[in-house]
Parts: structure tokens; sequence; C-alpha cells
């Protein structure tokens, strides 16, 4: 699930682990070496296989359509956003959004990874007059791990939803940048 209730949840965000200092450099740039936009997706069929993301708002949408539509009672539906993306079409996009040139995708744990960058995140909210969340807050490592270790079609079948009447979608690429813009906008990230 990606969106507003998952803002601290989800980071794409780039940079080198080999650094020890960041001097003006922000965190999507340090963590480049870790890989964790453009070259998160590991594998090829991993960067090619379809997927389907939802955004938290539509699901609390949906949610509450099924709570009150008499029709839903003791039904079970599938939500996503309802398009398909291959991450291999993202990566590009999400590190042009970072000011980063893409890199060639290899797995990265980021729960692994990412573990020890508590104090770099702490230098990049001073420098930057982010809001003070700890880097815990900011981010499930895991959660993506077990996103992008898929090497195979991950698509839900939403049309016994559209039969019984919930018909709204939301476009994944502009969710990703709507979120990725908002994070910006309010201080979550550089």
């Amino acid at each position: 699930m990606v969106g507003r209730a998952s803002a601290r949840g989800l980071r794409v965000l780039h940079g080198r682990t080999d650094e020890p200092d960041l001097g003006d450099r922000c965190l999507c740039q340090y963590l480049q070496g870790v890989g964790a936009a453009s070259q998160l997706s590991g594998q090829a069929r991993r960067d090619t296989a379809l997927y389907q993301c939802t955004d938290a708002a539509l699901l609390a949408k949906a949610v509450e359509w099924m709570a009150t539509d008499p029709k839903c009672a003791n039904q079970a539906f599938n939500i996503t956003n309802s398009d398909l993306i291959r991450w291999q079409n993202l990566w590009p996009k999400f590190a042009n959004f970072f000011g980063m040139e893409p890199a060639p995708p290899r797995y990265i744990n980021l729960a692994r990874s990412m573990a020890d960058k508590g104090p770099i995140w702490e230098k990049i909210v001073e420098k930057n007059g982010l809001q003070k969340f700890r880097f815990e807050e900011i981010a499930a490592w895991g959660y993506p791990d077990g996103v992008f270790a898929s090497d195979y079609d991950i698509v839900s079948d939403t049309s016994k939803a559209r039969r019984f009447g919930f018909h709204d979608l939301v476009d994944t690429e502009e969710m990703f940048f709507r979120m990725f813009s908002d994070f910006r906008r309010e201080r979550i990230i550089p």
C-alpha cells in the first residue's frame, strides 16, 4: 500500500554508503551506492515483472464503500490502483525526480543496508531544515525488500469491485510523484 498513510513508510532515496561525510549532499545522493531507487530492482525479471500498487487514499475510499454499501456484505474485494507498472519504466523517472543518473539494477537488502544510517539522516535533517522525524520513522526499509524480491508478475483482479460498483482508480506513476512532491513540500525529504 502506498499513499499518505504510508508516507513515512516509503522513501525512494539514493546515495553512497562508503562516504563518511555528507558535506553538501542530501541523503538521496549519499545513498546512491546502496542503490535504493535506480538500483533497487535486482535481477532483470524483477525489473520487468508486472506489478500493482494501491494508494492509501484509494484503499480508504474502497473500505468505506465496502462498509456502507449493503451489496458488499460478506464479500471480499481486491483493490489496487488498477494500472500495471514495470519497475524498469519507473526507476529512470524516479532518478530524474531526485536529480540523479539511473544506475544498472542490482538487489540490495535495504533493511540491512540502511540499519546504521540514522546519524547521516540527522545531519541531513539539520542541514535542510526538515521535520525532525527519526530515521526509523521515515521508512520501513524491510517493506521494499519484500516488494522487490518478487521476480514474477503480481496482478490482482479488481473486476469484482467494478461489478459491485467501485470504479475509482489512481495512476500509479502520478501517485508516486505526487507523494514525492508532498514529502518535499512538507519538509520530510530534501
